[in-house]
């Protein structure tokens, strides 16, 4: 039996070498005496962090080799076999950040044959603190990758389970941690419960403020009729795009187009994406080609996509119901008194829509209509005025109804 001092000497060499960036020598010094102590778990246990720190640590973005990756998570579970679930586990780091790097490389059904191995009962649930910051726990980081790799795969009726799964566990300390499991449920139903999903794609904005978020919430309200909330929600996740990233928006822009009621709007979207598409050098889309001939658009060379999608942004903080107006000119009065019907109230903010005799539906909110005590009821009666207003900076008209009041 080898002495155990010479087996420290040899673990802290392996060790040393792997910390101070020589991995390749690590490596080569591991393999070789894993040969002579193949029964020692700290020789094991040191040549399992070489392997994760050189195959998946190190890992190149754009040279991922998948095969490589999951030949290495087996590794090193194989050497770690004697304890695989520890508070720090080269096991469980080796299949977490594995499965990301594949599902980053479109290997997600590899990344799923890794993750379904872990036995998610003995996963670690406490939180740590790592160079100053809180890190999730095992538990927490296996719900969001598995939640991740099945999204990756469309597996939708197993992603909605695995998310439910976790938002009613307790490996998740708050709704910060939670947030992911929360946008990749509300993509689960999509299509099976658009109402359910709406209200995650909610939470999910409480804690952030991504464009992409708005565009799924306004996709699913577009998918229900409801296309005034999906315009403005269109508006506000086109006002989060960094114009010099728009190419990643062409579905929303897409989308947008297809509900727009302002014709001048619904042109610059189309004509946004063929011009965007032109300056990538990417083939035409067919949607956005064929609206642009019921259109009658002209070839968009010349055309300025990134001004053209600023004037329809809005830019405001979708959390502040507070808008400036310049006092002495609130707009152009079209109706002095208007009779309404409150429509319908939007989530968040004191806002909605209100349906005007003659005018049909106007947007309003409670810092417009003081004098009515919010929220008001669905289908109540309310007086006031339709003022419109010009947006000079996006060169377009609304209306929104203002000073309401209970109708007598």
């Amino acid at each position: 039996m080898e002495p155990n001092s010479n087996v420290a000497q040899i673990r802290a060499e392996i060790t040393r070498l792997r910390k101070s960036g020589k991995v390749k020598e690590a490596l080569v010094l591991g393999e070789k005496e894993i040969l002579n102590y193949s029964d020692n778990w700290q020789i094991r246990g040191a040549l399992a962090w070489v392997i994760y720190t050189d195959v998946i640590k190190n890992a190149i973005e754009g040279q991922i080799q998948p095969l490589k990756i999951r030949d290495a998570v087996k590794r090193i579970r194989d050497l770690t076999s004697h304890s695989l679930y520890g508070e720090i586990s080269a096991y469980v780091l080796a299949t977490l950040k594995g499965s990301e790097l594949l599902n980053s490389s479109n290997s997600s059904i590899i990344a799923m044959e890794l993750l379904s191995e872990v036995d998610f009962a003995q996963l670690s649930k406490e939180s740590s603190r790592f160079e100053g910051k809180q890190v999730p726990s095992y538990a927490a980081r296996w719900f969001l990758q598995m939640s991740e790799t099945l999204l990756e795969l469309e597996r939708f009726v197993e992603l909605e389970s695995i998310c439910s799964k976790a938002l009613s566990s307790d490996v998740f300390k708050n709704e910060g941690e939670r947030k992911w499991i929360r946008y990749r449920r509300a993509l689960s139903l999509e299509t099976t419960d658009p109402l359910e999903a709406i209200n995650e794609i909610d939470r999910f904005l409480e804690s952030s403020n991504d464009w992409w978020a708005f565009q799924v919430k306004a996709r699913l309200l577009q998918g229900l009729g409801q296309t005034d909330e999906a315009q403005l929600l269109y508006r506000r996740a086109l006002g989060r795009i960094n114009m010099k990233d728009l190419e990643f928006a062409v579905n929303l822009l897409l989308g947008f187009s297809e509900i727009a009621v302002d014709v001048e709007v619904k042109k610059d979207l189309v004509q946004s994406v063929r011009a965007l598409r032109v300056s990538k050098n990417w083939k035409s889309d067919s949607r956005a080609e064929q609206l642009a001939i019921e259109l009658g658009l002209k070839e968009p060379s010349d055309f300025n996509f990134r001004d053209a999608v600023q004037k329809i942004a809005d830019s405001s903080d979708p959390q502040s119901s507070k808008r400036i107006h310049k006092q002495g000119d609130p707009g152009k009065v079209v109706v002095a008194e208007a009779h309404a019907v409150v429509k319908k109230l939007l989530d968040g903010n004191k806002h909605g829509f209100v349906t005007v005799n003659g005018i049909g539906d106007c947007y309003f909110r409670g810092t417009d209509n003081p004098k009515l005590v919010w929220p008001p009821s669905i289908g109540a009666k309310i007086i006031g005025r339709v003022i419109e207003s010009f947006d000079s900076k996006k060169k377009v008209s609304s209306k929104r109804f203002m000073d309401g009041m209970p109708e007598a």
